[in-house]
């Protein structure tokens, strides 16, 4: 049985937008930008680290690009919610 191109297309942005909010918000690259950016704008930097709430703007941003207002929202939730689930399942978001 093949994968279907669009499955895979899928898969690959969920997978993306993971590796994104984990090389935003988790990663020793981004780390001291993180920290002089907390004394400024403490909530820019909580956005960042959460990887739902990350996630939601990347989906929404290239929905945006991509199609319009309706296929922003509609990518925007099914990246939140995919990026909370595989944080949950990774350990990466400690949220009880």
């Amino acid at each position: 049985m093949k994968l279907p191109l669009e499955a895979f297309g899928l898969i690959v942005w969920t997978v993306s937008a993971l590796g994104v909010a984990y090389i935003a918000g988790h990663s020793y690259i981004t780390k001291k930008f993180r920290e002089t950016m907390f004394d400024f704008i403490p909530i820019v930097v909580m956005l960042l680290e959460c990887p739902a709430c990350l996630g939601f703007w990347l989906g929404f941003f290239f929905g945006l690009v991509l199609g319009g207002f309706a296929n922003a929202i509609t990518l925007a939730c099914y990246t939140a919610g995919s990026n909370f689930i595989l944080a949950k399942f990774t350990g990466l978001m400690d949220v009880a």
